[in-house]
């Protein structure tokens, strides 16, 4: 049986990440490591459940081990800016000690789109219902099964329509190639 992927591979990042407005701040305020905890973090909620992590004394640990002349405090107070500045949400964080967003949990409903299980836990979920799509609905499975079904038959009609074309105009040109201007005498 094959293994249930719950986190994402990659995630994207704006060219343009770093001039937000509270990367900004919180850089201003803590310094240039503050740009090397959030991406720390982004890959560790990323990679995690993909959509939120859990912060605790043993997240704050680990990443400061990683980060050179960065202690717990230090990791702790630049992800409470981040919280208090709006990057991630302070309800959750007060409330569950997690770190996520709306546009992080939007971002993982994309990259997942064509799992057959992609599901934003009921309690973490900032976005409405409508963006927020529950694919363990029978229409929604359905739909994406769909999907997924037809893009093969595509695609595997289009190498063989390339493949007899190329066939035709290499015959065509061996054709041409064996035609000599003047046949040999007798």
């Amino acid at each position: 049986m094959g293994r249930i992927k719950q986190g994402l591979d990659y995630f994207p990042l704006n060219t343009d990440f770093m001039h937000d407005r509270v990367v900004r701040r919180v850089m201003k305020r803590e310094g240039d490591s503050a740009f090397t905890i959030l991406l720390y973090t982004l890959s560790y909620l990323y990679s995690g459940e993909g959509y939120y992590i859990h912060v605790d004394d043993d997240f704050y640990d680990e990443l400061s081990d990683q980060l050179f002349c960065t202690d717990n405090d230090n990791v702790r107070q630049v992800l409470r800016l981040f919280v208090e500045y709006g990057f991630f949400d302070s309800s959750l964080y007060e409330r569950y000690g997690i770190l996520t967003s709306a546009d992080i949990q939007r971002q993982f409903l994309f990259v997942t789109k064509r799992r057959s299980r992609r599901h934003i836990s009921p309690d973490y979920c900032l976005l409405p219902d409508e963006e927020n799509v529950h694919p363990t609905l029978p229409d929604a499975v359905a739909e994406t099964a769909d999907i997924v079904t037809q893009t093969p038959d595509t695609v595997t009609e289009s190498p063989d329509t390339v493949t007899k074309s190329t066939l035709l105009k290499r015959k065509e040109k061996e054709r041409k190639e064996n035609i000599l201007p003047n046949p040999p005498l007798p």
